[in-house]
This record gives structure tokens, sequence and C-alpha cells, in this order.
């Protein structure tokens, strides 16, 4: 069993906010550690991601999740903006002029910023579907953002792919920004077998299994798609200012595969 907890702090200040970052990690008796994370924009994106069969997916998201996030939420951006300028604008037919009716926005919406993450998982996922080696390998991915609106109001915007949790503080109580897909979960387990497929219970592990993997949803793991679904499952929260002091995203420490 491979153990990762990766606490992302996020302090929320009136202008700004402030991260730190710790890590602990125990590689356990696999022969390779198949943990990772990346944090960017100042703590703004914070992603932890639980390999199980190897390091490729997890590293793969690790690599790349951010890069193609920030790629996909520039052309979003930008189509959002122009469509924008475009329903703002009030012909005159008379003058035959053109009058903006407000200045759109330089930030873009949580729309896009949802679109893109989930983009941008699903095109790891295609990556991964095309390699033999990933046949077997697999990760689970929890995404969390922050979106700051035009005034200043913030979002948590998370995303959600297997068993890793995104956690918030709030008031000195938790609150989970993440469900856990695990075969045992009664609306994982309703989707399961509608695909003709039935989950397992593992006496040896005590936990039920689908396709022998004891979580739901993953990116990779080719083997048992479509059944184990590589969906993200996306949520918003707005940022109360007064109590929620940070979150926390981490991986839990269950045994995998």
């Amino acid at each position: 069993m491979n153990i990762l907890v990766c606490f992302l702090k996020l302090f929320f200040r009136t202008t700004s906010v402030d991260s730190q970052v710790s890590k602990s990690a125990e590689q356990g008796v696999r022969w390779t550690m198949e943990d990772t994370y990346t944090v960017a924009n100042g703590g703004h994106f914070a992603a932890v991601f639980d390999g199980h069969g190897g390091s490729g997916v997890s590293g793969m998201l690790r690599d790349h999740v951010h890069r193609l996030y920030s790629k996909a939420l520039y052309q979003r951006h930008g189509e959002e903006t122009q469509r924008s300028a475009l329903d703002e604008m009030q012909v005159d037919d008379d003058e035959n002029k053109s009058v903006n009716k407000k200045s759109t926005s330089s930030i873009p919406s949580i729309n896009s910023h949802i679109a893109s993450i989930r983009g941008a998982l699903k095109r790891i996922e295609r990556e991964s579907m095309r390699h033999d080696h990933f046949e077997y390998q697999g990760s689970t991915a929890v995404v969390v953002l922050v979106h700051v609106g035009e005034h200043g109001k913030r979002t948590i915007v998370s995303a959600n792919i297997g068993d890793s949790r995104a956690i918030l503080c709030r008031g000195r109580k938790a609150i989970n920004l993440t469900r856990d897909h695990k075969p045992s979960d009664e609306r994982e387990k309703a989707r399961i077998r509608s695909m003709g497929e039935d989950v397992q219970w593992d006496p040896y592990g005590e936990i039920y299994r689908v396709k022998d993997l004891s979580l739901s949803r993953a990116i990779g793991d080719r083997f048992a798609k479509p059944v184990v679904s590589s969906e993200a499952e996306i949520d918003c929260l707005p940022v109360n200012e007064e109590e929620d002091e940070f979150f926390v995203s981490c991986l839990i420490f269950f045994p995998r595969t």
C-alpha cells in the first residue's frame, strides 16, 4: 500500500489567497511510489493523484493536467469574451452605429473553469487509453481550484474521479467537497449494475470491488472500462470569508488493488 498525505492549506484573506503546502509520503511494500500531486497559480489550483498498478497514469496527470486546463481555459475565455461582446452590442438601424452597452469581463466564468478542467481530465484519459502498458494502470484525480469573481467573490470548484478526497474547514467543522466513488456507494452501484456488471465482496480486504478494483471511477484502467468510469464529478461551493480557514486535499490511506 502506498500512502501520500498532501495537505494544501489555503487561508482566505481580504485581497488574496495565501497557500502553505506540506506532504508526508510512505511508499509501503510496492516497488515504486505511485502517488503524486501538483500545486499551481499560487495555490489557486491544487490536485492529488493516487496511482495504482504503476505510476504512469498518476505521473501523466501530474505533468499535464494543469497545462491542459490552462490552455483550455485561455481558449474558452477568448470564445466567451467574443460571444459576450456580440451579445452586448446594439445596432442602431437608423444611424448604422454600434454601441457597446458594457465592457466584457476579463475574468473567465466558473463555467469556463468547469469545462476546462473536465476537458483536461478527458484528454489525459484518452491518451492513457492509447497505451498498452497502461492497460492495468490507473489513478484517482481530485482537483480543487479557487475562482475569484469580478468583485472578489471566491468560489471553490472541486473535480473528483475516484476515492481521494478534498475537505474544507468551515468554522472548525469539516465539509466534504467530494464524494468517494466506491463500488459500495449506492449511486455507483446502480450505475455499475445498469451496465450489466455487479460488485463483489472481498472477504480478505473486507471491501467491495468491481473488476477487482476497490474504486468505481479512475483515469486509466483500460481493462475495466467502461464499468470503471472516468467521468469527473464537479461541484462548486462559495467561500465563506468569515469562517473558511483552509481546505485540505488529501489521499486516503486505503489499500487499492
